[in-house]
């Protein structure tokens, strides 16, 4: 059994590292962004960069509206609704 103080020093520590990966991630997304900017700015759907191939481009997908279905269709919905469960492990 973990003693108070060893619990508190790896919650100190998880969320340091979570601070550091928001902190990558914000600078992988800026970059991202960066890089989408300039496809945009050259009209260019595709870009050959060294050893890299980028691709930028519009993405078009149908999905299942459950909300609408849930409303028109809620005795259906029910009888095809899956309940499901997990663990959460969350910190306050």
């Amino acid at each position: 059994m973990l003693g108070t103080r060893a619990i508190i020093n790896r919650v100190d520590r998880l969320k340091e590292l979570e601070m550091e990966l928001k902190g990558i991630q914000d600078e992988m997304d800026s970059i991202k962004d960066e890089l989408k900017a300039d496809m945009t700015e050259k009209e260019l759907s595709e870009l050959e960069a060294g050893d890299y191939k980028l691709h930028y481009s519009a993405v078009s997908q149908n999905k299942f509206d459950t909300t609408s279905f849930k409303k028109e269709h809620k005795a259906l919905y029910e009888q095809y609704a899956k309940l499901t469960s997990y663990m959460r492990f969350s910190i306050c």
